[in-house]
């Protein structure tokens, strides 16, 4: 039975505890509490039906006020509500002794809690089902506004200082503007759009196993921290690091933290080219949809893990520290216009901080590097790494003297093995995608790593420097020059020993007279057809060198080792001009 109850008796029935004690009541008029004494340190009031508005207003309510298994028709009014009071036990308060609980109230209407100051938090619990909550111009501290196994169909925070809670709860809309608190968002549903705007967190936004049905941004804001983990988004959610208002408000993120999330239709943090500290990405296979980083200044990133799902992508990024350490990557990852950032991050010194990639014990797999500056890291450190499947372009590759091997210079066989090993992958890969121009250049690094391990190796014969020396003529397929340039030099020296064995006015004699230098230059150049006819190799002897020949042997040897090193370095000469073929 519902005993009904007037205004003018329920203030009197509070004092008097008679609403804790079991019995339902209805309230059939509007009830109007203001500036009442409340003497008690809390007060549950169960089982009561309101069927207008609820108002308390100017009061404090000293340590608490509850409602449980209440309904209210019109919705419940808190303006101007103090609770204030000092004890000790607010140190370690528990749920049951908030400053404000509903405990499985229903409520048709709104919650309005506007301009009070609530010291020992807000609870909402126990499967309420609410319209619509109200926080405005209010302060509520300890653990702030917290929503626990309810269902909410409006939450609308603005101007205000509180940490938000939710768990296990089912929310329509959420908008939380112009608040300084943390946020918490655990195993909930957010059934359509959740905004955040100009909010401040000191430590971080947390979400934990939600699921986001609607949009999802956070703009103009200031967060330390934003950790993500096994959060499902159906929609386009993003987050812009600026304010779009007239304000102009500084805002900012200092680290990000994400794994196990599932962004359907993809995930955006534009940094609008400010700065972050650190972004951490552990993937695994349940890590799924498209991420993307948009024009940030990175202090230091990690990516670790393994990428089966995620397509992962950071566009106009400059980074001081990139780390990649034990990461197969078997999705798809890009990164697009990407550098080093050599400008903004200082150590406490004022000093420049070396910019570094650091991979180790990773397969890059089909990542695309595109317009990539691998050249502007100061440091890059590489052990057990793969670039096998990779696609690049208009790439700057690093220069071989910023690669390090396990953190040092090669100087042992089995390092310069690993960079060998490196160079040959990324030759392969960039060969398999037609790339030819850049593959000749790694495969010269590959080369030269391979004559460095073979010194390092102690096992250096003679036959392999012979080839190494002869693969160093045109600078291992790069440089037609300077096998021209050997050819000529070569060439000359062999005329100007060969000139005094086929001159009439020249030849090696002991007892002769040194000859005039006008008489060296005219024969010099009197016989150029000859020393031009030595540049073929073909060339037939006597036509070359004429019939007047002083040392018969002698030139035939000389010609003979001639025409076979002038062979060797034509085809040296041609073959460095396959990096400009098509073939």
């Amino acid at each position: 039975m519902i005993i009904p109850v007037c205004p003018n008796d329920f203030y009197d029935k509070l004092m008097n505890d008679e609403f804790s004690k079991g019995g339902e009541y209805g309230v059939y008029a509007p009830l109007f509490l203001e500036k009442k004494k409340f003497t008690w340190e809390t007060r549950s009031i169960h089982n009561v039906i309101f069927n207008e508005l609820v108002t308390i207003q100017n009061i404090d309510i000293k340590f608490g006020i509850h409602f449980v298994n209440c309904q209210f028709k019109k919705g419940i009014h808190f303006i101007n509500v103090t609770n204030t009071t000092e004890n000790s036990s607010l140190l370690n308060l528990d749920d049951n002794e908030r400053g404000i609980i509903l405990s499985n109230c229903e409520l048709d209407e709104d919650v309005l809690v506007n301009s009070c100051n609530i010291r020992r938090g807000l609870l909402i619990q126990s499967e309420s089902i609410l319209k619509k909550i109200t926080i405005e111009s209010s302060k509520i501290q300890y653990d702030g506004l917290k929503i626990d196994n309810c269902t909410i169909s409006i939450i609308d925070i603005v101007d205000c200082v509180l940490k938000l809670d939710v768990r296990s709860s089912t929310i329509g809309f959420l908008r939380v503007q112009s608040n300084v608190g943390n946020v918490s968002m655990v195993n909930s549903k957010f059934t359509n759009w959740t905004k955040f705007w100009n909010i401040e967190c000191a430590e971080s936004i947390t979400l934990n196993n939600n699921v986001f049905e609607g949009t999802f941004s956070i703009e103009g804001s200031r967060i330390n921290k934003i950790n993500i983990h096994g959060d499902e988004f159906y929609r386009e959610s993003k987050l812009i690091n600026n304010d779009t208002s007239l304000k102009e408000t500084k805002t900012y993120l200092n680290q990000l933290y994400i794994t196990d999330a599932n962004f359907i239709e993809g995930f955006e943090f534009d940094g609008k080219g400010l700065c972050i500290n650190k972004i951490s990405l552990p993937i695994t296979s349940s890590f799924k949809g498209i991420l993307k980083f948009y024009n940030w200044s990175i202090k230091e990133a990690f990516i670790s893990g393994i990428n089966q799902n995620l397509n992962l992508i950071f566009d106009k990024i400059s980074l001081r520290l990139i780390i990649f350490e034990s990461f197969s990557n078997f999705g798809i990852v890009s990164f697009n216009s990407c550098c080093a950032d050599n400008k903004i991050f200082k150590t406490d010194e004022g000093l420049h901080k070396e910019s570094s990639l650091i991979v180790f014990d990773t397969s890059f797999g089909n990542t695309k590097f595109y317009e990539f500056d691998f050249n502007s890291f100061d440091f890059i450190n590489m052990r057990n790494t793969s670039f096998e499947g990779i696609e690049v372009s208009n790439t700057i590759w690093f220069s071989d003297d910023k690669l390090r091997i396990a953190g040092k210079f090669p100087v042992d066989a089995e390092n310069f093995r690993r960079k060998r090993e490196l160079y040959r992958q990324i030759k392969q890969a960039l060969r398999s995608k037609g790339n030819q121009i850049e593959s000749l250049e790694f495969q010269a690094r590959e080369m030269r790593a391979y004559r460095d391990e073979l010194r390092a190796s102690k096992k250096y014969s003679v036959g392999d420097k012979v080839i190494m020396i002869v693969q160093q003529t045109n600078n291992y397929g790069l440089s037609w020059l300077k096998a021209l340039k050997l050819i000529i030099i070569i060439t000359f020296i062999t005329y100007s020993f060969c000139l005094p064995l086929f001159s009439v006015k020249m030849h090696y004699d002991i007892d002769s007279e040194f000859i005039s230098c006008k008489v060296l230059l005219g024969e010099f150049i009197d016989n150029l057809p000859t020393f031009i006819q030595m540049l073929n190799p073909a060339r037939s002897f006597s036509n070359t060198y004429g019939n007047n020949v002083n040392n018969l042997n002698l030139l035939h040897f000389v010609d003979l080792l001639h025409r076979v090193v002038l062979g060797v370095l034509i085809f040296q000469l041609i073959s460095s001009f396959r990096r400009l073929s098509n073939k």
